[in-house]
C-alpha cells in the first residue's frame, strides 16, 4: 500500500506543479478563447491520472530540479520521495568468543521491497479519503437520480422535470439533457445548444475523470482549485461555441436566460458527477466581453497552448546513458555495459559521521526494540552458572527427545550426529547432577543494562589468558525468553586493540546449559517452513525496518534480502538474511565496504537473520553513526567518472567476481569446457561511501561515490551452461571526488 501511495504522492506533487504553470498561463489567456484554457486542464488530468510520461529534453519539469524513474522506455512521475535504494552488503560474520555460528548455509539473492511503519500509515489515511469522497460522490449521484424520477421523455437525450430550476447533463455512457419544464422555448434553445455542445466534446466523461482525479489527490488543495476553474474553463468555452454558432445578438437573451435559471435552488446536489450552469455571473460578464478573435490571435495562442501542453505533458531527460562492450586484459571476464540512465547528482554532500556512545538507555531501548516486554537476566559467569530446578527441568525438556541416534540425525543431520549426541548426553548428565543442589527459585539477577568488564561473564583462566582488567572490553550479557524461544544479548564496546567496535547482538540459545544444542532446536523449529513468498519477504523487510526505528540508531534502508537454505538436517531450513545499511540525511551508503579497515572504527552495517514467518533469528548490528557536519560539493563531470569504473572493471581478474580460479580450473576439467564470465553492468547510481578516519579519533568521512552493479554468471563456452550467477548492487564503486580516497 505504501509504493502506490508514494506513486500517488509524486503524481500529486508533480501535478501542483503542472496546475501553477497552467493557472499562470490561463490568466495570461484571459482575453483568449476559453477553449485555449480549457484544452490546457488536460495535461494536469493526464499528470494526476497516469504514473507514467516520455521522457522529453523541452520538459519545464527539468526546471524543479527532481530526479525520475526508468519504467519500460516511458518515464515514470518526478520522483520528490526518494526512493527505496537497492544495495549489496557482504555477510557479516562474527568473530567474537562469545559468537557461535550455524554452519554456513547455501544464499539466494531476493529482490525485496520495503515500506516505513508511518508511510503505511498515511497510505491507509489516503485511501480512507479517497474512498469516502468516492463513496460521497457516488451517493449523491444516486440519489439525485432518484430524484428526476417522472422526468417527462420530450425527444431523444431531453427530457422535462418539474421540480428542477437548472439546466443539466447526467449520465456517463449514454448522458442526458434534463431541463426545467417551465423555461420558455426561445431560452431552451440555446440551453439545449449549450449542453449537446458539451455531450459533443465529450465533457461528460471529462468530469468523471476529473471526479476521479480529485479522489485520488483529495490531500492536495490545488488539486481542488484545478477541478474549480477547469469547470468554470468549460461552461465559457461552451457559452463561447453557442455564440459563434447561433451569432453575437443571442447574448443578451441567453445571459437572460443564464440569471433565470440560476434563480433557482431546489437542485439536488449530485456535484461533480452531474454538472450544469453554475458561475453565472463570470460566463455573462464573459458573454459580454466576448468578441470574434483574429485569426491570427487564434493561431499564435493555439502555438502556444500547445508547446505548453508539450513541456509540461513529458519529463525530463535526466542522467546519461552507457553502452559498451570489453573485456579485462587475459579476456577471462566479458563485460557488457548496457547504463539506460546515470541520475543527475544533486544535493549531494560530504559527511562527517561519528559513531554513538552506547549507553545504558540506548541498550535497554534496543533490546525492547528486539524482544518487546521480555524480562532480561544477566547472564552468569562461565565458570560458575546457576539455575533454578525449573529451569534445569525446562533444559531437560528440550534436550532428552534427542538422547538417541535417531531424533539427533533428524536434527543436525547424519554427518554431525554422532558427536553431538555425545555433547547432549553430557549436557543431560550435568544438568542432573546440578539440579541436587538448585534452588527452588530464580537465582538470576535481572539485567541493569550497564556495560561491565568482560572478565564477568568470561572469567575462567584461559578466557581471561593472563590479561590484566584494564586490557578487557567493556561487555553486557544477558539472556530473555519470548513465546518459548530463548534469546542471548550481546552488546559490546571494543576499546582494546587497533579496531574500535559498538556492536549490538542478539542471537538464539538463552539461559542454557547447552546453548549450543539450544539453538539448533530453536532452528529447526523457526526455520522448517519451504521457501518464502513475495508478501513474506516483503513483511520480513518491513518488520526489520520497524525494529530499526524503534532502536532509534538513525536512519537505516534495506539494502539486501537473501535466501538462505541450510540441507544439514533432516529437513531443509530456511531463512531470510536482511542487510541494511545506514542513510545520511536521505543519501544511503554503499553495503559492499571491506571490513578490514584502517579507520579507528569497524564499518558501520546492520544484520538480520529472520525465518520465512516472520521470527527474530539473530541480529548483528555495528557502529551506529550520528552525523556531525556536512559539506555541498561539486562532483566529477559522470562521464570522466563511468571511464575511470571502466578502466578498473578491465584491470580486474575472472577470481574477482565469486569463483577463483582454481574453482573454475575444476569445474572446468568436470564439464570438459571452458569458462568464462560474463558480467552485465546495468545499474548505476550515486550514493556514499565511507573514507579514512580523520586523526584516529573515530570520525568517519562519507563522500560521494558513483556505485554500479549487475549481474555475473560463468558461463561454459560451448555449451553455454550457466554454472553460478550472482546479482551484485555494489559491483564496483568509485569516488565521485577526485581527491577522496575510499576504503
Amino acid at each position: 500500500m505504501y509504493g502506490i501511495f508514494s506513486t500517488i504522492l509524486n503524481m500529486s506533487l508533480t501535478g501542483s506543479v503542472v496546475i501553477v504553470l497552467v493557472l499562470a498561463a490561463r490568466f495570461l489567456l484571459r482575453k483568449a478563447p476559453k477553449m485555449l484554457s480549457y484544452a490546457l486542464w488536460a495535461v494536469v488530468l493526464f499528470r494526476l491520472l497516469c504514473p507514467v510520461s516520455l521522457p522529453s529534453p523541452l520538459s519545464l519539469l527539468g526546471l524543479i530540479n527532481a530526479p525520475v524513474a526508468e519504467n519500460s522506455g516511458l518515464v515514470s512521475q518526478v520522483e520528490y520521495i526518494p526512493n527505496v535504494a537497492e544495495s549489496r552488503q557482504e555477510d557479516s560474520i562474527s568473530h567474537h568468543p562469545e559468537t557461535q555460528a550455524l554452519p554456513q548455509p547455501s544464499e539466494t539473492k531476493l529482490s525485496t521491497d520495503s515500506t516505513l511503519d508511518f508511510g503505511e500509515i498515511a497510505a491507509w489515511v489516503w485511501l480512507a479519503g479517497a474512498s469516502s469522497l468516492c463513496i460521497v460522490g457516488l451517493v449523491r449521484y444516486f440519489r439525485f437520480r432518484k430524484h428526476l424520477t417522472g422526468a417527462y421523455h420530450l425527444r431523444q437525450n431531453l427530457y422535462l422535470v418539474d421540480h428542477i430550476d437548472t439546466a443539466f447533463v447526467l449520465g456517463l455512457f449514454r448522458p442526458k439533457i434534463y431541463l426545467p419544464s417551465g423555461l420558455p422555448e426561445a431560452q431552451m434553445g440555446y440551453i439545449i445548444a449549450h449542453e449537446e455542445y458539451h455531450i459533443r466534446r465529450l465533457d461528460f466523461i471529462v468530469k468523471h475523470l476529473a471526479f476521479l482525479a480529485l479522489c485520488i489527490h483529495w490531500f492536495n488543495p490545488l488539486c481542488w482549485a484545478a477541478f474549480f476553474f477547469a469547470g468554470k474553463d468549460m461552461e465559457m468555452s461552451c457559452d463561447e461555441a453557442v455564440i459563434r454558432k447561433l451569432g453575437p445578438d443571442i447574448r443578451a437573451d441567453y445571459s437572460a436566460t443564464l440569471l433565470r435559471l440560476a434563480s433557482g435552488q431546489s437542485i439536488i446536489p449530485a456535484a461533480p458527477l452531474a454538472f450544469g450552469e453554475g458561475d453565472t455571473k463570470g460566463r455573462i460578464k464573459n458573454m459580454a466581453n466576448w468578441k470574434r478573435p483574429k485569426k491570427w490571435v487564434v493561431a499564435i495562442c493555439c502555438v502556444l497552448c500547445m508547446g505548453l501542453l508539450i513541456v509540461c505533458a513529458a519529463n525530463p531527460i535526466q542522467g546519461t546513458s552507457f553502452n559498451s562492450t570489453f573485456a579485462n586484459a587475459d579476456g577471462s571476464v566479458q563485460f557488457q555495459m548496457d547504463i539506460e540512465t546515470v541520475p543527475d547528482a544533486k544535493n549531494l554532500s560530504v559527511f562527517k559521521a561519528a559513531p554513538m556512545d552506547i549507553t545504558s538507555e540506548m541498550i535497554q531501548t534496543v533490546a525492547k526494540a528486539l524482544l518487546g516486554d521480555a524480562a532480561f537476566y544477566e547472564r552468569e559467569p562461565s565458570s560458575s552458572p546457576q539455575y533454578s530446578k525449573s529451569q534445569y527441568e525446562a533444559m531437560l525438556d528440550r534436550l532428552e527427545p534427542y538422547s538417541n541416534l535417531e531424533a539427533m540425525t533428524e536434527l543436525v543431520g547424519p554427518m554431525n550426529a554422532e558427536e553431538q549426541l555425545e555433547q547432549v548426553t553430557n549436557s543431560i548428565a550435568a544438568i542432573r547432577e546440578a539440579m541436587k543442589t538448585a534452588l527452588e527459585e530464580n537465582p538470576l539477577t535481572p539485567c541493569d543494562w550497564a556495560l561491565k568488564k568482560e572478565r564477568v561473564y568470561n572469567d575462567t583462566a584461559d578466557e581471561i589468558a593472563g590479561r590484566s582488567p584494564d586490557e578487557d572490553n567493556d561487555w553486557l550479557v544477558a539472556t530473555a525468553e519470548k513465546d518459548g524461544i530463548g534469546y542471548k544479548y550481546m552488546v559490546v564496546r571494543q576499546n582494546q586493540g587497533d579496531l574500535k567496535l559498538n556492536r549490538f547482538l542478539l542471537q538464539l540459545g538463552g539461559a542454557s546449559v547447552d546453548s549450543h544444542t539450544d539453538r539448533q532446536i530453536y532452528w529447526s523449529k523457526l526455520c522448517r517452513t519451504g521457501d518464502p513468498t513475495p508478501q513474506q519477504i516483503q513483511d520480513v523487510n518491513r518488520k526489520v525496518l520497524t525494529y530499526l526505528s524503534k532502536m532509534d540508531l538513525g536512519q537505516w534502508e534495506i539494502a539486501e534480502t537473501k535466501l538462505e537454505v541450510y540441507d544439514g538436517g533432516a529437513e531443509p531450513e530456511y531463512t531470510l538474511r536482511v542487510q541494511a545499511v545506514p542513510v545520511l540525511s536521505g543519501v544511503p551508503t554503499v553495503g559492499s565496504q571491506s571490513d578490514d579497515q584502517n579507520g579507528t572504527y569497524a564499518p558501520t552495517k546492520a544484520d538480520f537473520l529472520m525465518s520465512v514467518n516472520g521470527d527474530l533469528i539473530q541480529m548483528e548490528l555495528d557502529t551506529p553513526l550520528v552525523i556531525q557536519a556536512n559539506e555541498p560539493v561539486a562532483l566529477s563531470p559522470v562521464s570522466e567518472l563511468m571511464d575511470r569504473i571502466q578502466k578498473e572493471l578491465a584491470m580486474s581478474e575472472v577470481g574477482d567476481y565469486g569463483m577463483s580460479a582454481d574453482q573454475i580450473a575444476t569445474l572446468e576439467r568436470s564439464s570438459q569446457e571452458e569458462i568464462t564470465c560474463f558480467v552485465v553492468i546495468d545499474q548505476a547510481e550515486y550514493r556514499l561511501a565511507r573514507a579514512l578516519a580523520e586523526d584516529g579519533a573515530g570520525i568517519c568521512t562519507y563522500v560521494p561515490v558513483l556505485a554500479v552493479g549487475g549481474t555475473i554468471e560463468y558461463r561454459g563456452e560451448t555449451t553455454q551452461t550457466v554454472y553460478h550467477k550472482n546479482t551484485l548492487r555494489d559491483l564496483l564503486f568509485i569516488a565521485a571526488l577526485e581527491s577522496t580516497i575510499v576504503q
